[in-house]
């Protein structure tokens, strides 16, 4: 849930583990080959549902990429 919003954010099973991933500071890329090894999809697919995810979350503020 987004506090200032009041907007409700749900996610799958996938997207809970790409958002606690993201949320500790995973780096996209293990992200991808922890969603790989875990989910039945392709590298080139979860590369694009991620990256798609993580900006879905950044532009809702639920999320801020901080670089390193």
């Amino acid at each position: 849930m987004n506090l200032s919003s009041g907007m409700y954010f749900g996610a799958g099973s996938v997207g809970a583990k790409v958002w606690k991933l993201a949320s500790e500071g995973t780096d996209p890329e293990e992200i991808v080959a922890q969603v790989v090894r875990e989910f039945d999809t392709t590298t080139e697919q979860a590369s694009i549902d991620v990256s798609a995810f993580l900006v879905d979350l950044e532009r809702h503020n639920l999320l801020e990429r901080h670089d390193s």
